[in-house]
């Protein structure tokens, strides 16, 4: 490096910040650029932003001495990093719907004709049943015109429509584009274009779903699960074990919903991205005491694989999914150091796929528990994942893991549940920590009720019983305090 370099890298030197590599540079700048894009920041935040970002690939530079091998091509990269920050920045800019998506169209109310494919499992209500559609035609008057676009469908009356069936319907659409209400706002952001009240018995189904066996088989499973939670265990306490373990969400009683929105605690009662990076974690832990680090892991993918074939193309659970294999795949391979790089480039590339998914709370949530346990786990536990400390240690690492996924998720918990921070932090700080006895304790009740009702039934009292009765007993307390 030339002298003149080496004094104008002097005041980043200075910094004292360590040497990090081009991968973890390149995440985060592109990650930030694409998260100022979607929350239309204004100038001088994207400068400032920028210039962060290129101050802290320059720290690096000035320590590249540090760098055992390929010096210069690891300067090389470095310097590129202010050109990924732009190109994150653009990638989010020019992922929103299209000019000609329903999201930009004036109805007025009209009634429209919409054919399209269930592409959710049906979600009941107490007023009717909602549904993701994406729509392939729309007839408005005599013109008809073919769309691309999802739609989320309420259906005011009871319908027997499943997952993968073709429908047309009667509907009076609410576009979600510049929109003021929250919750269509909360709808755009996931890319729904309009949200669509049908008229009652206007639904036809064109087609029913045409399912492979693996969905079949997983659909039947997820059949027998619930059917094992709900012998096992009393309401309402079946349906939060249904909604845990197989998401399904409208089995939970709506009243208990209510409060657990208002107690920020249900995060907890669905399956979302950070509750796999969890169990899975969890299963390591417990795991590496008796078959060894790399053995474990591999368990673990298993697990991460099964339970996202169980679960079926949810989104949030699929992403969750493949960070969760990543990260054991590190540990997998003996490179346990190296997840951080690993996690952080699979994030990067989900939200170069679809930046969208920063705005998605679960896939923030799976992001912050997953690298709070990557970073903060080998501090606080030295031999973490090593099973050197029997099952002692398995123990308390299972506890460690409850702990760091559960500080480092509260931010973003209090930041989205801001009408509630005090209390849901409260209720999640004395609930959270419990979240592993819960998950594990429910699908263990599950698995032992389709070997026997009666087995299941006396099993679920310590394993699932105490757990979730402790959640609704907080829930059901907290939501009646004042705030």
């Amino acid at each position: 490096m030339s002298r003149r370099i080496d004094h104008t890298l002097r005041p980043f030197r200075g910094l004292r910040l360590p040497y990090l590599p081009p991968l973890l540079h390149w995440a985060l700048a592109f990650t930030t650029g694409a998260a100022l894009s979607l929350s239309h920041a204004g100038l001088p935040i994207v400068v400032c932003a920028a210039a962060i970002i290129t101050a802290l690939a320059l720290s690096s530079i000035a320590r590249i001495d540090a760098v055992a091998r390929r010096r210069r091509l690891q300067l090389i990269l470095l310097l590129l990093t202010p050109a990924l920050f732009a190109v994150g920045f653009w990638r989010a800019d020019d992922a929103g719907l299209p000019s000609n998506s329903l999201a930009n169209v004036d109805l007025a109310g009209q009634t429209v004709r919409l054919t399209g494919v269930v592409v959710d499992d049906p979600q009941w209500r107490n007023s009717g049943i909602r549904l993701l559609l994406d729509a392939e035609t729309i007839e408005i008057g005599s013109e008809r015109r073919t769309v691309n676009d999802r739609l989320q469908l309420h259906l005011p009356d009871p319908q027997d429509v499943r997952y993968g069936d073709r429908i047309a319907v009667n509907a009076v659409l609410t576009p979600t584009s510049e929109s003021s209400d929250e919750y269509l706002q909360w709808l755009a952001d996931q890319r729904i274009a309009a949200s669509a009240l049908v008229r009652s018995g206007s639904l036809a189904r064109l087609s029913s779903a045409d399912l492979g066996w693996p969905q079949s088989l997983a659909a039947d499973v997820r059949s027998a699960l619930n059917r094992s939670i709900r012998d096992a265990l009393p309401p309402p306490l079946s349906g939060i074990g249904q909604g845990m373990i197989t998401g399904r969400r409208d089995a939970i009683d709506p009243e208990l919903r209510s409060d657990l929105n208002d107690t920020s605690l249900s995060h907890l009662i669905v399956i979302s991205g950070s509750n796999l990076t969890l169990l899975i974690t969890l299963v390591m832990a417990a795991s590496a005491w008796l078959v060894g680090r790399r053995f474990a892991a591999l368990l673990a993918i298993l697990a991460a694989l099964s339970y996202g074939a169980l679960i079926g193309p949810d989104p949030p659970v699929q992403r969750a999914m493949w960070m969760a294999v990543v990260f054991a795949s590190a540990h997998m391979l003996g490179r346990g150091a190296s997840a951080l790089y690993a996690v952080s480039a699979t994030a990067a590339l989900m939200v170069a796929l679809e930046p969208y998914v920063l705005l998605d709370l679960s896939f923030q949530l799976t992001l912050a528990g997953t690298l709070g346990i990557v970073i903060l786990m080998p501090t606080v536990s030295q031999d973490f994942l090593s099973g050197q400390r029997g099952i002692a240690g398995a123990i308390r690492d299972a506890a460690l893991v409850t702990l760091v996924a559960t500080l480092t998720t509260m931010p973003l918990i209090a930041l989205h549940f801001e009408r509630s921070a005090l209390i849901g932090l409260a209720a999640n700080l004395v609930v959270t920590p419990l979240f592993g006895w819960m998950l594990l304790g429910t699908a263990s009740t599950a698995l032992l009720g389709l070997v026997s009702q009666t087995l299941g039934t006396i099993a679920s009292w310590p394993l699932a019983w105490l757990p979730l009765q402790w959640l609704v007993l907080v829930a059901e307390r907290t939501a009646q305090l004042p705030g």
